[in-house]
């Protein structure tokens, strides 16, 4: 699951859309229904941790659709790698 999330993930790149002030942003059904799916498999593996609360936070966030946040959830399923739960 892991490395489809991921692979989902790096795809979701291509929907990345310009936003206010030179920013960009991602949204749309695809990356909820990923973003969703990220924070469930982190409480799921890695209930407790710092990335999980981090994760949780990001996705309920007002900026949550900041190309920075989308960077971040990625980031902490490429860490998560090679570690067990």
């Amino acid at each position: 699951m892991l490395e489809d999330l991921i692979t989902q993930g790096k795809a979701l790149e291509s929907h990345k859309s310009a936003g206010a002030a030179g920013t960009f942003r991602i949204d749309g059904p695809e990356y909820e229904k990923w973003a969703a799916q990220v924070v469930f498999y982190l409480e799921q593996n890695h209930a407790g941790s710092t990335v999980t609360k981090a994760a949780q936070d990001l996705f309920t966030s007002r900026n949550r659709y900041a190309i920075n946040v989308y960077e971040r959830l990625l980031g902490a399923l490429e860490g998560a790698k090679g570690i067990k739960g």
